[in-house]
């Protein structure tokens, strides 16, 4: 076994807590009496992005020599990932009466827990995958924590009503450009092949 397989286990385990919390709670969520749709595009949005980060993180496998530091910085993001889906579903999901109150209880700290996480992924990819600090990235990354932060701010329905759909597009153009295998873009994002 090498070293990244090794790491792999656990940021696989990791992200599987995250995606089982979603899973588990989206029911819920979908549910047609308590539906709040921005949390539940932020939801699926969020299970995409478990998806996502397993994928990607072959992107790692370059790496031949790890430090602890690496490995904590590595392995946050799928801790942050975890954090987000238990803080968007809540730990007892078929309590929530109102999807729209609950997602406007826990809106600030769920969006500055999103803003930490692309921190993380800029710095994981910068200071483990050696991803130039001014590669176009950056923009992506500093554009979706701007995001982040105005859905950490304000409270008013209109704002979360177009920030849930811009997030989903921007998935789907990361999403295009892995599959279409353009790793020039975000990055020099690696898959498996």
């Amino acid at each position: 076994m090498t070293l990244f397989e090794y790491l792999a286990v656990a940021v696989s385990i990791v992200l599987s807590f995250g995606a089982v919390r979603l899973l588990d709670g989206l029911p819920y969520a979908l549910s047609r009496e308590h539906r709040y749709w921005p949390h539940t595009i932020w939801m699926i949005n969020l299970l995409w992005l478990h998806i996502q980060f397993w994928w990607v993180f072959w992107s790692y496998s370059r790496v031949t020599s790890w430090s602890y530091a690496q490995f904590l910085l590595a392995v946050a993001g799928p801790g942050l990932l975890y954090s987000l889906a238990n803080t968007g579903l809540s730990s007892s999901p078929s309590a929530v009466t109102s999807w729209e109150a609950h997602f406007y209880g826990i809106r600030q700290r769920f969006f500055l827990l999103f803003a930490c996480l692309y921190f993380v992924l800029g710095l994981s990819g910068w200071l483990i995958l050696e991803v130039p600090f001014f590669d176009p990235l950056r923009i992506v990354q500093a554009s979706v924590i701007v995001v982040s932060l105005v859905g950490a701010r304000w409270a008013t329905p209109a704002v979360h009503w177009v920030l849930a759909p811009l997030f989903t597009v921007y998935l789907f153009a990361v999403t295009a450009a892995i599959a279409l295998g353009n790793p020039t873009i975000f990055g020099g994002i690696r898959t498996p092949s």
